[in-house]
């Protein structure tokens, strides 16, 4: 029901008053009883747009001229009986924490979480300055965070602070906290494929983490995947000219097309160094 909420919501807000006859489209078309089809078109008349905007109303709890879904549950149930409406995730507006061996977590009360064990702080907590003196690595993945204590960090930073990148609200926040902080504390661990690369380089942070024995990884390798590399044609052009990253580790995953996830990283025991990020 939320797509369909979502393309009506869109849809008066532009003041058309026709769209592209489609599968979502006619699905509306059936739940409010609206809408002409001409062609390859769903036209609508002024009755058909109202109630359009009465059946957003009687779903969701608002109206859709006015404002559109809200991002949290809370706010959703509040003014109807389905919460999952809201557009945002449950966890959205946390960031995750881990240490691999346990430890401290440089946020507001200095919380020492044990190993196997994370911690979800509001976004809005990080701007709570406190004292950061060791390393922080950035994962790419929920996964990636879980299998911390797995991972075959470099012998200098075995049990870092780990924080997972997040999306939305929260990924906004963290990397606000993390310009706050001296590159060379920040380190980006990210699939070693073209997209991950790129999106490493980035990143506020000083060094990102590359399998230690990336010169004998070909395209054979069991886990890589082929497929994805040829996915990622945008980032592997991006990738011939991004500078800030050594060129022979660059020139080696386009040569070979490389494509390794860090759980396949993680799950046969790859050991990690540091890769420069200038």
């Amino acid at each position: 029901m939320r797509r369909e909420l979502e393309a009506i919501h869109k849809f008066l807000s532009s003041r058309r008053q026709d769209v592209a006859d489609n599968s979502l489209w006619r699905r509306v078309t059936e739940l409010t009883e609206t809408g002409t089809t001409v062609g390859k078109r769903i036209e609508f008349t002024a009755r058909d747009l109202e109630r359009l905007r009465q059946f957003v109303i009687r779903e969701a709890g608002v109206d859709p001229t006015l404002d559109g879904l809200p991002r949290d549950r809370a706010t959703q149930a509040d003014r109807t009986s389905d919460e999952k409406l809201a557009l945002g995730g449950v966890f959205e507006t946390m960031v995750t924490f881990t240490r691999p061996t346990g430890g401290v977590i440089p946020v507001s009360g200095n919380p020492f979480v044990p190993s196997g064990a994370f911690l979800s702080i509001p976004a809005q907590n990080l701007l709570d300055r406190c004292e950061v003196s060791e390393t922080v690595v950035v994962v790419e993945n929920g996964q990636t965070l879980i299998n911390s204590s797995q991972i075959r960090w470099p012998e200098d930073m075995s049990n870092p602070i780990v924080v997972y990148k997040g999306h939305g609200s929260s990924q906004k926040a963290l990397v606000s906290w993390l310009v706050t902080l001296p590159r060379k504390q920040i380190v980006a661990y990210f699939d070693f494929d073209p997209a991950g690369m790129m999106m490493a380089s980035r990143y506020p942070a000083g060094a990102c983490l590359i399998p230690k024995d990336w010169q004998a990884l070909r395209q054979n390798e069991a886990g890589n995947k082929l497929r994805e590399f040829h996915l990622q044609s945008v980032s592997a052009k991006q990738l011939e000219s991004a500078n800030n990253l050594p060129a022979g580790i660059r020139n080696h995953i386009l040569k070979h097309r490389l494509s390794l996830t860090q759980e396949y990283l993680t799950a046969k025991g790859f050991e990690l160094i540091l890769c420069p990020i200038t």
